[in-house]
């Protein structure tokens, strides 16, 4: 490529007037490049924190083993083509960022990337799948499932909270999978309770039949069961419950059963996207709380479990704190 095709091809680029094939371009003759290799590579390693560790390691790779295979190359050559190529340095730094998308894009087709819907703390979210199963997913929570969802397995990627109702197929089993879980169902009503920040993940079911795995066990779930696993033994255990209370989430209510506080408070501060301490030396493993909690807000919350429990609440700046009455 000549010096002058180039410098208009890097001004496309930074104009954001160049087009794939000329981006694709760019990119190869960045990496065919031993000087502008070494260049990279020192900016790479200086830049490593806004690029993603594998594509650093990929364009490490790639650029160390471009100059290894030179090695032979003349010194003076080499000399001449770092003296006339200086002016790229100064504006190639963008470039990575290009490099760094071709990187990504290179084996990724947008038919193959997961469609994903979250709700952010203090929010609900509602979609119906494209079979009509119905989720509704609690704050602080996602799904994502495959464009191609309509196979033989319909499968759903959980992280947090979701209540599904599942729309009966006996050829297509509806998968969840949730932390070291699978919950495998035909057709059915559930809820699975799966935070990254929690030590145990729970499934209630409402409806039908599931069958849960893990690496260790598995269990066939009928209705009004709790099914807890421990993500740090591995183990199950299974409770008779009244199931239509583990979902009052979705009407905007909070059910709590045997719940420490503890555990209540980290519940409160997801739904209504606050923050909540206790002071120091508050004895929060003596309180646990079985009842509902209207949606009232924050503040009705606090108030029902001041009144059930000897312990009162101040606002300090945008922190709540709890403290022993």
């Amino acid at each position: 490529m000549k010096r002058e095709d180039l410098k208009i091809l890097i001004e496309r680029y930074l104009e954001g007037a160049a087009s794939p094939a000329e981006v694709k371009e760019l990119c190869d003759w960045i990496k065919t490049n031993d000087s502008l290799d070494q260049w990279l590579m020192r900016e790479i390693e200086q830049s490593d924190a806004h690029i993603d560790q594998a594509v650093y390691d990929r364009l490490y790779a790639r650029i160390k083993e471009s100059i290894d295979a030179r090695e032979s190359v003349p010194f003076y050559k080499r000399k001449f083509f770092v003296s006339a190529m200086r002016w790229a340095a100064i504006i190639c730094l963008p470039i990575i960022a290009a490099l760094t998308v071709y990187e990504l894009s290179r084996n990724v087709s947008p038919d193959s990337l997961p469609l994903i819907v979250a709700a952010d703390s203090g929010e609900r979210a509602k979609v119906q799948l494209p079979d009509g199963t119905k989720v509704n997913i609690n704050s602080a929570s996602q799904i994502s499932y495959p464009q191609d969802f309509n196979q033989k397995r319909r499968v759903i990627e959980l992280d947090g909270e979701a209540y599904f109702e599942v729309t009966p197929d006996k050829d297509r089993p509806f998968v969840v999978k949730a932390a070291d879980l699978e919950i495998v169902v035909l057709g059915t009503s559930f809820d699975v309770c799966a935070y990254k920040d929690e030590d145990e993940v729970s499934v209630v079911l409402l409806t039908g039949k599931v069958d849960v795995t893990s690496e260790k066990s598995r269990y066939t779930m009928s209705p009004n069961e709790k099914l807890v696993y421990d993500k740090n033994t591995g183990l199950m255990r299974v409770d008779k419950v009244y199931s239509q209370d583990y979902v009052e989430w979705t009407d905007g209510n909070l059910r709590f059963e045997n719940e420490s506080l503890d555990n209540i408070v980290k519940v409160l501060s997801r739904v209504y996207n606050v923050e909540i301490v206790f002071e120091e030396g508050f004895p929060k493993e003596k309180y646990v709380f079985t009842g509902s909690i209207g949606s009232g807000g924050i503040t009705n919350a606090l108030d029902i479990l001041s009144m059930t429990s000897s312990l009162r609440y101040e606002m300090c700046d945008s922190v709540i704190v709890l403290r022993k009455k």
